[in-house]
C-alpha cells in the first residue's frame, strides 16, 4: 500500500524498504515509521494520494456492511471496556482484504475509526467474541 501511494519518490520508496528490516529492534522501527511519517507529511502529493487511497478502501468497505451487516465483525477492547466492530479494508486489490479498521460508536451515533489491525490480530481479536466465518476473516490468514 505504502509503495504504491509512493511511487516515483525514491527518497519515501528507500524510507518504506528500510522499514522492512527484519533485525531491527524496536526502538529502530519506531524511528524508521517516524521519518516516513515526517516524509509523508511534508510531501502532500504522496499524502493526498495514501488518503485517497484509504477513503476509497473505506468506502467500500461501508458498501459490503450495507449489502451484508454480518461483514463488520465485533470485537471487544477491555482497557476501554468497550465494544468495537472490525470492518475489512482492501487497499492493494478491491477484491483482497489487507487489514482491519476497527470502528466504534459515538454517543452521537456515527462511528469513529480507532486503528486499523493486521489481519492476523483482527482473528485474534474476533475470536474473543465470536467465531469469525466471514470470507474476508478467518483462520487460513
Amino acid at each position: 500500500y505504502l509503495l504504491e501511494g509512493c511511487y516515483g519518490d525514491t527518497q519515501a520508496s528507500r524510507l518504506i524498504r528500510n522499514l522492512d528490516g527484519k533485525n531491527k529492534d524496536e526502538e529502530a522501527k519506531r524511528q524508521a515509521y517516524a521519518e516516513l511519517s515526517k516524509y509523508i507529511a511534508s510531501h502532500d502529493k504522496i499524502f493526498r494520494r495514501l488518503r485517497s487511497r484509504m477513503e476509497d478502501a473505506i468506502e467500500i468497505a461501508l458498501k459490503r456492511v450495507r449489502w451484508n451487516f454480518r461483514t463488520a465483525i465485533p470485537c471487544y477492547f477491555p482497557k476501554g471496556n468497550c465494544m468495537s466492530l472490525m470492518l475489512p479494508l482492501c487497499l492493494e486489490d478491491d477484491s483482497k482484504t489487507d487489514a482491519a479498521l476497527v470502528v466504534q460508536k459515538n454517543p452521537s451515533g456515527s462511528y469513529q475509526g480507532q486503528t486499523v489491525l493486521r489481519l492476523e490480530q483482527a482473528y485474534l481479536d474476533a475470536r474473543l467474541i465470536c467465531r469469525p466465518n466471514m470470507d474476508w476473516l478467518n483462520n487460513e490468514i
